[in-house]
């Protein structure tokens, strides 16, 4: 089973990561990529993809929301009421257009304690996510919704919602000076302003010191990178609770899945664990600083490296093929012919370079951080994460992958467990300074990399 998210670009897309995630977790298995579509050819591909009968569906992000709205057999209510489709469902051989962008700004609103009813808006910005906000806030009968927007367009978006939702008045104002004797209970960010590569914006959302607010007032930004924006860091200045938008990211991801596959199983705790993994990802996407990976031979540090530089895609450097690319011989060579003391030596140069590389994950050598100056060269670039197992499933492993070990040459049962946890004992030190600790005695390879992703969110 297929699913994906198209747009232009979607190079960067948090989706693949998402969707694996709770794929994993519903221990449903979907193969999930990212497609580049250009806009002019998206007609084409919904046909091609829905004749091969081979995607359940489709997320949809920029700039074919709109587009996309146009093209499906049958749109929701919703969507059909912004005009835009963000997820898209195959079925009994139709292509369904569905819009979960509305579904996560009214959970956060609920995960706030925020009651919508009633209550006087500013919403900054009037393109298609504000039209979402804009949805949300006439569904939930707010009192008023001031549109502030220097284009036509925040007029057209007040035209579209104020027919749709007479009860709350939508009006489009181009200088807040128009609201001046308002006092506002909700304010939302839905422009691009403070967005990572982004202009940030700090001038203009400084014009909200102007404005009044309830004392419950809350900001939300639709922005999920950086977690506190310029919009948010104004907010905060005026005493009003903040939240950033990767909550909505989250949900609207988990309503897309229910779409495709029904309800989903526990959801509130997969929401919790599913933030951590995805601050964990942004944290490795947007900070360059290297990874290390250290632990015993055989623990999976090369397996391991590699699903996490798949997932957060950074670089994967392995150490021991760096060491092999300078001498131009292989470990097992190095140690036979020149020992483990020229071993060492020609390590540490190799960790003097890769420790430059930046937006890479790193696996280290189980004992290379026992030399000194190894130690505080890893320690200072980056984060390192030590993986262990027990004693059985180191020498089941070791076993399993075959490869040669000088530090174990000729040691068999028992003497080789005595070895390896005499290596162990000698290197406890050393590993227990590592920022995290996962066990992989009984996690699967995903399970792993999804909890390092997880502790490495949660590190302050």
């Amino acid at each position: 089973m297929k699913a994906a998210v198209i747009g232009s670009p979607v190079s960067h897309s948090l989706s693949p990561a998402i969707f694996e995630f709770i794929s994993y977790d519903q221990g449903i298995v979907v193969d999930y990529s990212a497609i580049e579509v250009n806009p002019l050819d998206h007609k084409k591909f919904l046909k091609e993809i829905k004749d091969s009968q081979e995607f359940v569906g489709l997320n949809v992000t920029l700039p074919l929301k709109e587009l996309v709205a146009e093209a499906v057999d049958e749109i929701s209510s919703a969507a059909k009421v912004m005009g835009a489709v963000n997820v898209i469902h195959f079925e009994k051989n139709l292509v369904h257009g569905h819009n979960t962008d509305a579904i996560g700004i009214e959970k956060t609103f609920k995960r706030a304690g925020l009651e919508v009813n009633s209550k006087v808006c500013l919403l900054w910005g009037a393109g298609g996510s504000a039209k979402a906000v804009a949805f949300v806030l006439g569904k939930l009968k707010a009192k008023s919704v001031y549109i502030y927007n220097r284009s036509s367009r925040g007029k057209d978006v007040a035209h579209i919602f104020s027919s749709h939702y007479p009860e709350t008045s939508f009006q489009s104002i181009s200088t807040l000076d128009e609201v001046k004797a308002e006092t506002f209970s909700l304010m939302i960010n839905a422009t691009p302003l403070g967005m990572l590569g982004q202009d940030q914006g700090e001038a203009y959302f400084k014009q909200s010191e102007a404005l009044k607010f309830s004392r419950d007032g809350l900001a939300f930004d639709l922005i999920y990178i950086p977690e506190s924006t310029d919009f948010l860091k104004a907010a905060e200045k005026k005493g009003l609770k903040t939240i950033g938008g990767l909550g909505m990211l989250i949900d609207q991801a988990l309503a897309t899945w229910e779409i495709w596959f029904g309800p989903l199983k526990n959801e509130q705790l997969l929401y919790l664990r599913l933030t951590s993994f995805l601050k964990g990802i942004l944290k490795l996407r947007y900070n360059p600083s290297p990874v290390y990976l250290t632990g015993f031979m055989g623990v999976g540090k090369s397996t391991i490296g590699k699903c996490l530089s798949r997932l957060t895609k950074r670089e994967f450097v392995d150490t021991d093929k760096v060491i092999e690319s300078i001498s131009k011989l292989t470990i097992p060579e190095i140690f036979a012919s020149v020992g483990e003391s020229e071993f060492r030596r020609v390590e540490n140069d190799a960790i003097k370079d890769v420790s430059a590389k930046v937006n890479s994950i790193i696996s280290l050598g189980g004992g290379s951080l026992n030399h000194p100056e190894n130690f505080q060269t890893i320690h200072n670039t980056g984060v390192v994460i030590y993986l262990e197992a027990d004693l059985k499933t180191l020498d089941k492993r070791i076993s399993e992958q075959g490869l040669h070990r000088p530090l174990l040459e000729g040691l068999q049962g028992e003497k080789r467990l005595a070895k390896i946890a005499q290596l162990l004992e000698e290197r406890k030190s050393i590993y227990d300074k590592a920022a995290i600790m996962v066990n992989t005695s009984s996690l699967t390879i995903n399970q792993t990399c999804f909890d390092i992703i997880s502790k490495i969110g949660e590190l302050q």
